[in-house]
C-alpha cells in the first residue's frame, strides 16, 4: 500500500536494447554477411542474440510532496519485471542506479521501478518501459 507522503521521484529509465540482427545465409545484402575471397569457405557466423536488459536509472531528489528527498534517506529500489503471465520483483539497494536482468525469453518484457526511503515510504511505480527480445 502506498502512504500518502510517499516518495515522490523522477525516473530516468533507460533499457539498453542490445539485439543482434539474425543472419539469413541467403541474404547478401546484411552487413553481417561478408563474401568469401577468392577460394575461402562460404559460411555464416552464429548469430548473436542478446537476451538481457540493462536498467539505470538516477535518484530522486523531492519526494511527492515536494519535500526535499535526502540520498541518505534513499532505502532501496522495487523493479517490477512481467512477462506474459510471469511477474517478478527485484530489490536494488541504494545507491546502485543500475540492474541487469539476465535469461530473459522472446517476447515483450516491461519494466517499471520505484523507490522506498529509509522509513518505508514507497513511491508510485514510474512509467512502463519495454524490450523486445
Amino acid at each position: 500500500m502506498i502512504r500518502k507522503n510517499s516518495v515522490k521521484f523522477i525516473f530516468i529509465i533507460s533499457v539498453c536494447v542490445w539485439l543482434s540482427a539474425c543472419v539469413d545465409s541467403n541474404d547478401s545484402s546484411d552487413s553481417n554477411v561478408v563474401p568469401p575471397k577468392n577460394d575461402q569457405e562460404v559460411g555464416v557466423e552464429n548469430p548473436i542474440v542478446d537476451n538481457k536488459a540493462l536498467l539505470s536509472w538516477s535518484a530522486p531528489f523531492t519526494r511527492e510532496n515536494g519535500s526535499k528527498l535526502e540520498l541518505s534517506e534513499i532505502g532501496y529500489y522495487e523493479i517490477n519485471h512481467r512477462y506474459e503471465n510471469l511477474v517478478r520483483e527485484y530489490v536494488v539497494e541504494y545507491p546502485n542506479d543500475e540492474f541487469e536482468v539476465n535469461d530473459l525469453e522472446n517476447g515483450e518484457h516491461y519494466f517499471k521501478i520505484k523507490i522506498v526511503d529509509t522509513d518505508g515510504l514507497k513511491s508510485e511505480y514510474s512509467e512502463t518501459v519495454s524490450k523486445r527480445i
